[in-house]
């Protein structure tokens, strides 16, 4: 049966096989015979073959399918098909059909529409565009607007024809604020918040308040304050504008609106840029009011303004007349009136009695005595065994029998919030043997045999304030007491008082919640209800806001915070009104601002019907017929038609193709400059780049153009008057052009600065604010004849010396010293000088100053009368002696081995010398008393010898320049040359000292061999004088002579050291090198007197703090330097520190030097006194000349007396061998002989 089966069904596959044959045309596919669809044959559900896929050829995929302009599409539709425009078809040679004849919608007689400011247009894309104000973008081929062109158009929101300039509100044609801006509105026209502080929005940019006191600083260096002083008062010290600006009345000396010095009685503040009285000097001046010479508060007079209480309502100089109501006059200060009932500043409360505990007393809050907590005069609780009862606090029992009498009125609630003591069987029912055995209903007996209530029986009972299953307005019971919310920091029965830091109250509900954190720009706190909401009209943009432009103007594009624009505005975007490209018609232009459209005569665009004819400019010269396009009759024209074309001309004038010409055009001449067409001496035809003017009858240039053309100076291309090219083409006041470049003319000012004082003169510098040379054919010598010097109606004599070269050539810092020599005492003298010729000086534009006069107050003049002369000049001389004998005691000493007495004169004339460097007006008497100890220093000392190491060696270091007092002792401010001088020093003593002890061994060794016997007695005395001499000094060693080296030379080494830390440049590689070799050998040297320290020895010990003293000393004078009264002040307590330390030391020092160096630093210390007096009264000449006779009197006296000391221990040694030598003179009795004289002979001796 299988194989039966197997061979039916190969069979049916054979039959299936070869039974589905399809016929010609179609396919099989599934056992289907299908059509072939592109056999060029038509069969079966086929409309068409035309064997190909084309389409729009009649026939596409076997179907019927036309072009879409065919109506008809079957075998019998001809080919091609008639394309209608305006059907809404494309077909043909139709770039678009959109169905309408609409022109500027994009499709206009069937042909792709450009922009309507295209002006050559090319399916659909644009290559010209010639309309004002817009350019083809080569890119899209279409017209976009010419940014920068100074014309606001299309989508432009300004043009201010810098495009490259992000900070000029304008950028790429769209407004924005400047970089300063922090947030700026969403049109980019108003900053609404600045980045810095000191700054508030203006317009588009951030702008310094000035005034409000704080100092605004500018990262971007465009509007920085100088200062700010509260005020916009000018010539206060800063002007309106925040700009340093000198005070005219007080200030004596201004530089670069700086002031520098002011007048007598005024001290400069220099932050403030301000002279200020000065206050407690008993002379009001200025804005003083008053001068007490104190600084008690409310007295009257403070601070030299009247002072007086805020409750004083007339004040005085001499205090408080009267009070404000509420308070009364006790003496001359207001106190408050306790008991008026007036509640004044330092009353809590005023009830009008003195009862005690009714919640006010003496003006204060006060509760009732048994109060625990009070609270604003209420007590909030009670103390123990009290309860609180109508706000008073009544004692338990009292209240109990209270209770017995009112128990069945009174409301226990009010209760409830104080616990009263322990009472016997509260809420007890029975009691036996005194304790309790059966409570009150609702209440249970505890461990102790108390009865308590049950918390949480939903009866309120005991001290119970609530039950937890009641929760009403979310105030909490928890345990049976009231309790408030989370963050309630004052809670009373549940309901909250006061809400902790950073929340708020909100009564309805009784919680704390959140304050709100408006901090976004624009949001407002409602402090009532704790929200947050914004102002519209604030001119600040929430986030709930479109806009806010702080006006109500309904079509200014922002009305009720929400973008609005004028009625007729074709598309209102943000507020700004643009065109949709449909709303003006050719030649016409769509005006934003008023949302309508208008035209521009002179475009080359012929606008219907405002216009008759447009040739491309407003009034063409060479089209007469064609003005302000308009067609009119010209003015050479007799006749014209309606038209307005010339039929007719005038005498003289011939017609040609409709205008008129005269007859001798080419032959008429003007006689008006720069006119090329005249008409009865009347020009009607100007040169290019002038302008007719009918009054003057002439043709000028046109000024603001960018052409110098005739009599214009410079043409900056605008009218502009002040930005150094006027509105007439002239250079601005204080400016000058050259080729139409035109900068800022800075007029050399001279300048006086006064220096110093010598003997009885005074030394002025006249320099220039910049560098200046002579003009041609001038000299120096002409230009100080020119100079008229006045002095206050004194004679004076003046003295004219040229300190810097000056030529025709080159440009230098002219610098003039000017010697003003006293004839009689002047106070406070005002010297001027006149220049009668300014031409004389020119700076590097050839331009002279225009100040003739400048002037500078001086001081007082340091004036020594004939017999104060004689005086100072015997003083000098006694001290010159005085010198000239410690001079030859140093040279006494150095043979009889006293070098410390060397150390010490020459360390007490160098104290001395340099009491010169403290910076405070000195007398001229002290002054040349200084000139008497200036061999001392280092560098008199080489100018002395001739010989300076570090300029006459290999080494070439440059000056360094600092004060003037500094460089007048030949003092370099260069670390260098200083070194150098004091190494050199250093390096001939160790060599000195190596050739001594090479010579004394060589003595030693050579006096072994010599033969004595030849020699006779004195030199036998010689020779042992030079041996003991050898052998003493064999021994020492150079540290010794380092240490008094060091000591001698400590003074001039500090001095050098700071001069060149505070006054060297360290820009230039010496700068850098003298820098690090200065902090090395600092650190060496205290690093060095800090380790002979720990020696742990007397003599190291009192070296190191000897030290110490001096380099204070040294640091004092020149860091202090510029603050006289700190350095004086300073200078005294280093005198009275180390005169304090020798004081305890004393015992360890040899009697005689200990005397010597207290009485030295006791007296210098007297001296930083009088100098510290003298610098109070340094305006007052007699009074400084009286302190300086005083401190040379002192100066003296420490000379003589160490001077005495000295030579009495040099010749103390010679006076006792002489008095041994005649003691040992006396007779000599030998064999006792004595003892046999008689007894009275005896008693003789």
């Amino acid at each position: 049966m299988i194989q039966i089966f197997n061979n039916v069904i190969n069979n049916v596959e054979i039959i299936k096989k070869y039974a589905f044959n399809c016929q010609i045309g179609f396919i099989n596919q599934n056992d289907q015979c299908l059509p072939i669809c592109g056999d060029g044959l038509k069969h079966g559900n086929e409309e068409c073959d035309d064997n190909n896929n084309i389409l729009d050829d009649g026939c596409y995929n076997c179907r019927f399918q036309c072009p879409k302009e065919c109506l008809t599409c079957n075998e019998l539709t001809t080919f091609p098909c008639l394309n209608l425009c305006g059907d809404g078809i494309l077909s043909g040679e139709e770039e678009c059909d959109d169905g309408n004849s609409i022109q500027f919608d994009g499709c206009y007689q069937c042909k792709i529409e450009c922009q309507n400011q295209c002006t050559l247009c090319m399916r659909g894309l644009c290559y010209q565009c010639q309309t004002y104000g817009w350019i083809v973008e080569i890119d899209s081929k279409t017209c976009i607007e010419n940014c920068g062109d100074l014309i606001t158009i299309g989508r432009e929101q300004c043009d201010d024809g810098l495009d490259d300039n992000q900070n000029d509100g304008c950028y790429q044609c769209k407004r924005v604020c400047r970089n300063d801006c922090l947030t700026c509105s969403s049109n980019g026209q108003t900053c609404l918040e600045c980045k810095i502080v000191g700054f508030r929005p203006f317009s588009y940019y951030c702008r310094n308040i000035c005034g409000d006191g704080y100092l605004a600083i500018d990262p971007f260096d465009r509007n920085s304050e100088e200062c700010d002083d509260f005020n916009l008062t000018n010539f206060d010290g800063c002007s309106s504008t925040c700009k340093f600006q000198c005070q005219s009345n007080v200030c004596k000396t201004c530089v670069n609106n700086k002031c520098i010095e002011c007048i007598d009685n005024y001290y400069l503040n220099q932050n403030q840029n301000k002279c200020i009285e000065q206050c407690n000097d008993n002379i009001i001046i200025g804005s003083e009011i008053c001068e007490d010479m104190n600084s008690l508060l409310y007295d009257g007079c403070y601070n030299c303004q009247l002072s007086c209480q805020s409750s004083c309502s007339n004040c005085t100089i001499n205090g408080c007349l009267s009070c404000f109501q509420g308070y009364q006059l006790v003496g001359i200060h207001c106190k408050p009136i306790c008991g008026d009932k007036l509640i004044v500043i330092q009353e809590d409360c005023d009830d009008g009695n003195l009862i005690p505990f009714d919640g006010c007393h003496f003006c204060k809050y006060s509760c009732s005595q048994h109060c625990h907590t009070c609270y604003n005069g209420q007590c909030i609780m009670c103390q123990h065994n009290y309860i609180r009862y109508n706000g008073l606090c009544v004692q338990t029992i009292q209240f109990n029998q209270i209770f017995k009498i009112y128990s069945h009125s009174i409301n226990l609630d009010q209760f409830i919030q104080n616990k009263p003591s322990n009472a016997f069987y509260e809420f007890c029912k029975e009691v036996i043997n005194d304790i309790c055995i059966v409570c009150q209903e609702f209440y249970s007996l505890n461990v102790i045999s108390n009865c308590q209530s049950q918390c949480g029986d939903n009866i309120i009972s005991g001290y119970e304030q609530c039950e937890d299953s009641i929760t009403q307005n979310n105030i909490v019971c928890n345990e049976c007491q009231l309790v408030c919310s989370d963050n309630c920091i004052y809670c009373q029965f549940g309901i909250c008082l006061q809400c902790g830091e950073g929340y708020y109250l909100k009564l309805i509900n009784n919680i704390c919640e959140p304050i709100k954190q408006c901090t976004d720009i624009g949001l407002y706190y409602d402090i009532e209800n704790n929200l947050c909401f914004d102002i519209c009209g604030d001119g600040i943009k929430s986030k709930q806001e479109l806009c806010d432009d702080d006006n109500d103007d309904p079509y200014d594009g922002c009305y009720k915070c929400q973008y609005s624009c004028l009625p007729n505005c074709p598309l209102c975007i943000q507020g700004q009104c643009v065109d949709d490209g449909n709303t003006c018609n050719e030649g016409y232009y769509f005006d934003t601002q008023k949302a309508e459209c208008y035209n521009i005569c002179g475009d080359g665009i012929l606008s219907l019907p405002d216009e008759d004819c447009d040739n491309g400019t407003l009034f063409n010269i060479q089209d007469d017929q064609c003005q302000n396009c308009k067609i009119i009759c010209a003015k050479s024209c007799q006749v014209c038609n309606l038209n307005n074309q010339c039929i007719s001309c005038k005498k003289n004038y011939e017609l040609l193709d409709g205008k008129c010409y005269p007859k001798d055009f080419n032959q008429h001449l003007c006689k008006i400059d720069n006119c090329d067409y005249c008409e009865d001496t009347q020009c009607i035809t100007c040169s290019i780049g002038f302008t007719y003017h009918i009054i003057q009858n002439e043709c000028q240039p046109i000024c603001g153009d960018g052409i110098i053309i005739d009599k214009e100076q410079c043409d900056d291309g605008n009218l502009i008057n002040g930005d150094g090219c006027d509105q007439n083409c002239q250079p601005s006041q204080d400016s000058q052009c050259v080729n139409n470049q035109c900068v800022p003319i800075q007029y050399p000012v001279p300048l006086l600065k006064f220096e110093k004082e010598i003997d009885n003169s005074q030394i002025v510098y006249l320099t220039f604010d910049q560098q200046v040379k002579l003009s041609f054919n001038y000299s120096i010598p002409l230009f100080i004849k020119s100079i008229n010097t006045f002095l206050d109606d004194k004679a004076i004599n003046v003295t004219f010396n040229e300190i810097s070269t000056l030529n025709q050539e080159q440009l230098s810092n002219l610098q003039i010293q000017i010697i003003i020599n006293f004839q009689e005492i002047s106070n406070n003298p005002i010297f001027s000088i006149q220049f009668s010729d300014l031409n004389i000086i020119i700076n590097e534009f050839g331009i002279t100053s225009n100040h003739q006069n400048v002037s500078i107050q001086l001081p007082s003049p340091n004036f020594l009368s004939q017999k104060q002369q004689q005086l100072t000049a015997s003083l000098v001389k006694f001290s010159t002696y005085q010198i000239q004998i410690i001079a030859g005691l140093i040279l006494a000493s150095s043979l009889s081995g006293k070098f410390e007495i060397i150390q010490n004169q020459i360390d007490l004339i160098q104290q001395l010398y340099y009491l010169k460097y403290i910076n405070t007006r000195k007398g001229q008497n002290l002054i040349k008393f200084f000139g008497t100890f200036k061999i001392i220093q280092l560098a008199s000392f080489y100018q002395f010898i001739g010989f300076n190491p570090s300029n006459d060696l290999f080494f070439n270091f440059s000056f360094q320049k600092s004060e003037s007092i500094f460089e007048e002792d030949g003092r370099n401010a260069n670390y260098l040359s200083n070194f150098i001088s004091i190494l050199t020093i250093f390096v001939f003593a160790y060599f000195t000292h190596l050739s001594i002890q090479l010579l004394i061994k060589y003595f030693m060794n050579h006096i072994k061999s010599l033969n004595i016997i030849n020699f006779n007695k004195y030199q036998l005395y010689g020779l042992l004088k030079i041996t003991k001499f050898s052998i003493k000094n064999c021994r020492n060693k150079f540290h010794n002579q380092f240490k008094g080296l060091l000591q001698s030379l400590i003074y001039e080494y500090i001095i050098s050291s700071f001069l060149s830390l505070i006054y060297q440049d360290f820009n230039s590689a010496e700068g850098r090198l003298s820098f690090i070799a200065n902090g090395i050998m600092q650190y060496l040297l205290i690093n060095y007197l800090l380790s002979q320290e720990y020696q742990k020895q007397k003599s190291y010990s009192q070296f190191t703090y000897s030290c110490i003293q001096k380099m204070l000393f040294g640091i004092i004078l020149i860091v202090c330097f510029k603050s006289a009264i700190i350095q004086i002040q300073l200078c005294t307590l280093n005198e009275f520190f180390y005169f304090y330390y020798l004081y305890q030391q004393k015992k360890q020092l040899d009697k005689l030097e200990s005397f010597k160096k207290q009485f030295l630093h006791f007296n210098l210390f007297i001296i930083n006194l009088f100098f510290l007096i003298n610098e109070v009264y340094r305006n007052d000449t007699e009074k400084i000349l009286y302190y300086g006779w005083v401190i040379i009197a002192l100066m003296s006296f420490i000379l003589s007396i160490t001077l005495f000391i000295d030579i009495f221990k040099i010749t103390s040694p010679f006076i006792l061998k002489i008095i041994s030598y005649i003691k040992a003179q006396k007779p000599q009795f030998i064999n006792h002989e004595i003892f046999d004289q008689p007894e009275q002979q005896r008693q003789l001796f």
